[in-house]
């Protein structure tokens, strides 16, 4: 695969059949050149009918948070499509995340725990 000098533009060439974990390699690979690519995907959010079809949703993913050293917060989404995608939050963010879903969420007991596997509840910061 190639990027055209202008990064506005990428040649590929697929002649092969391709499991899951090849295909889940050629998906990070056209990630990482669409991130290098111009115009860069805009920092706000599309308004409705600007980008057809192309936001995949996805109801109740899979969910796991893990505090990171400095008091920064990793939080995981595994999307079906995608695999699992790992964001890393400053505490401000995390902070604005923590009192936004206090505001907006119902008062209900946590069935579910969001350190699954002791990926971070308990364990030292990453």
């Amino acid at each position: 695969m190639n990027i055209s000098p202008d990064k506005r533009r990428i040649r590929l060439q697929l002649t092969a059949e391709l499991d899951a974990t090849a295909l889940s390699a050629l998906i990070a690979d056209l990630s990482d050149a669409r991130a290098q690519m111009e115009p860069p995907i805009p920092m706000d959010l599309p308004q409705p009918g600007e980008t057809g079809d192309l936001i995949p949703m996805q109801d109740e993913p899979s969910v796991i948070a893990a505090p990171l050293k400095g008091g920064r917060t990793r939080l995981w989404l595994r999307s079906h499509g995608l695999g699992w995608l790992a964001f890393n939050f400053t505490t401000t963010q995390t902070a604005a995340l923590r009192d936004f879903f206090h505001a907006n969420a119902p008062a209900t007991n946590p069935t579910t725990s969001l350190f699954g596997g002791g990926s971070g509840n308990g364990t030292p910061p990453h």
